[in-house]
């Protein structure tokens, strides 16, 4: 087995274990009146890590909607401040931005290639928003 396909394994599976433990602790939180995001953006992480451990193109597109959905749901929830927005949004800007890198990798069901450029230049992007943002 090619060393790429095992690392991609590894990192469907450590994403969808930590999905799975984020919409846990979501659901409960939306038990006690709490915000409903967390229950939604663990079962959006647990379909990406699912799709790549199962090497799917459609990893890619749901690690995309959960990076834009944590960057609205905090600007809603916090506005402007810039300590509360960071903690939000990093991990799933790096799940998208990981995700980006393993597009190569990931199988589509039409015969059409993986869209390497786009996904590198996306990488790049979150990449480059992560680092602003932590410096």
């Amino acid at each position: 087995m090619r060393k790429s396909v095992w690392l991609l394994g590894v990192i469907g599976a450590l994403v969808t274990l930590a999905g799975a433990a984020l919409a846990a602790g979501g659901a409960y939180l939306a038990v006690l009146g709490g915000a409903w995001f967390y229950l939604f953006a663990g079962i959006l992480l647990c379909i990406t890590g699912y799709g790549l451990l199962r090497r799917r193109f459609f990893a890619w597109p749901v690690a995309l909607v959960l990076a834009l959905y944590s960057v609205i749901w905090a600007c809603w929830e916090i506005g402007d401040d810039f300590w509360q927005f960071l903690p939000r949004v990093t991990v799933f800007l790096g799940i998208a931005m990981l995700a980006s890198v393993c597009v190569p990798w990931l199988t589509r069901k039409n015969v059409l290639p993986a869209p390497k450029k786009s996904a590198f230049t996306t990488a790049g992007a979150f990449f480059v928003a992560l680092v602003a943002l932590i410096s």
